[in-house]
């Protein structure tokens, strides 16, 4: 009986987890989010807005791991970072 609840449990864990993925679209609100974070200009603001969705989705590539999805954006061919998403939330792994 132990043993079948540890199962429950666990399935429950996976479910919650590939339920709560991150997507794409997720991924670029939180980069808008820190974007506006490090700026009060309002120019600069409404250039995020108008830039950000289609350079960070161009700039992106998702991969979907079921459960967390792994992010690597490119700014150059040898500059990149990687972000974790897991639970819908962002965790940057290099800088």
């Amino acid at each position: 009986m132990n043993r079948m609840k540890l199962y429950a449990a666990g399935a429950f864990l996976v479910l919650v987890l590939a339920l709560t993925n991150p997507s794409q679209e997720d991924f670029v609100t939180w980069v808008k989010g820190k974007a506006y974070e490090k700026t009060d200009n309002p120019g600069a603001r409404f250039l995020t807005d108008l830039l950000a969705s289609p350079l960070v989705s161009a700039t992106t590539q998702r991969t979907n791991l079921l459960i967390c999805s792994l992010y690597d954006t490119k700014f150059s061919p040898d500059k990149h970072r990687k972000t974790l998403g897991v639970l819908r939330f962002f965790i940057p792994l290099e800088k």
